[in-house]
């Protein structure tokens, strides 16, 4: 009988938490296709590549999604066996309610260690990728149209003067260089654009430093600047996270011995396996709650879901202030979230025996 009940669970797991996918991961796509969509209209991007990064952002977003799934399925199946008194027979069979959680346990467990073997060697190898297209698709940006005696916006920062222009050769320039609150002024008799750099010839520099007061003057004869302002690529998390659990151990012991502080990598990197565990997680914090007396329905089960996952980032963000401060370690700064719901959870689990 224990077997029948076991396989039952497992059939009945199946259609929300493919549900709770579906919509999870709808909304974290549509998100990430205005982000894709801004970047065909305004950069040029070629159709592939916009796929590439779509197909690349996509096992990123299943660590996220597959704990809030896990969740979602748990509180609905749980929540049906409540309301039609399915547990109650259960428990009136001798069957009781840490035995019927068992196989939700299973399932967050090797959820869990799917999770991980994702995040460790498929999410690092597609970060990359991402990085990769997201450069490409950079340096094909057009030159720009400079029209002389006229100041020339570039990449919305930079502005260029040029007072003649003769065969691609710009005479008598000035380039207001935006890289602080005040801009770096550069003059020159003569300029030309080669590759994706500016190359002055005679002239001078003006810095006025971050706060303006820091005036210096450069006299040069020959000199070269990048020709656009690059913004910083947005890619699917930070540079700790195209990397796999070990090789950012040993970057970090590296780091060590240089005597650099690593709190903040070292944060990302219990992180690593602090995120996929959260499937278990969810799992012995939602069998309990379903068990309250609120009406089923994939509303309420959605809506109980949500409400338990911002609280879950919520804590998330603490631990990784705290964490990344030194305020606590990072590896209880990363586990902070699991940690206060395996509590929760437990608490709620021996409330719900009888």
């Amino acid at each position: 009988m224990i077997k029948i009940i076991d396989k039952y669970i497992l059939n009945e797991f199946k259609s929300p938490f493919f549900f709770g996918l579906f919509i999870y991961l709808t909304i974290f796509i549509v998100d990430i296709m205005m982000g894709l969509m801004n970047l065909f209209m305004t950069r040029d991007a070629s159709l592939l590549n916009v796929v590439k990064l779509f197909i690349y952002n996509i096992p990123a977003l299943l660590i996220i999604v597959i704990p809030m799934s896990v969740l979602f399925s748990t509180l609905m199946v749980i929540n049906n066996l409540s309301g039609n008194s399915e547990i109650i027979v259960m428990k009136g069979c001798g069957i009781s309610f840490y035995r019927i959680v068992i196989p939700f346990f299973v399932i967050g467990i090797l959820l869990s260690g799917f999770s991980f073997f994702v995040n460790e060697m498929v999410v690092p190898v597609t970060n990359k990728k991402v990085q990769n297209v997201y450069s490409r698709i950079l340096s094909q940006k057009p030159m720009p149209d400079i029209k002389s005696g006229e100041f020339n916006v570039i990449e919305g920062k930079n502005v260029f003067f040029s007072t003649n222009i003769d065969k691609n050769i710009y005479k008598r320039n000035i380039l207001f260089e935006v890289k602080n609150k005040f801009p770096v002024l550069i003059l020159a008799e003569k300029a030309y654009i080669k590759g994706k750099k500016w190359f002055f010839e005679n002239g001078s520099i003006y810095n006025f430093g971050n706060e303006g007061q820091n005036f210096r003057r450069i006299d040069y004869e020959t000199m070269d600047t990048p020709l656009f302002v690059e913004k910083e690529i947005n890619t699917s998390g930070s540079t700790s996270k195209q990397e796999s659990f070990f090789d950012l151990k040993q970057k970090i012991d590296e780091l060590k011995r240089a005597k650099i502080d690593t709190k903040k990598i070292e944060f990302d990197l219990y992180q690593k396996t602090a995120l996929p565990f959260a499937s278990l997680v969810f799992v012995l914090i939602g069998a309990p709650l379903a068990l309250s007396p609120v009406k089923s329905g994939k509303s309420i089960g959605m809506g109980l879901s949500i409400l338990v996952i911002f609280l879950y980032y919520i804590f998330m963000s603490l631990g990784k202030v705290l964490g990344s401060s030194g305020k606590i370690t990072p590896l209880a700064g990363a586990w902070l979230p699991n940690i206060i719901f395996i509590v929760l959870g437990l608490i709620l689990i021996y409330r719900s025996k009888n």
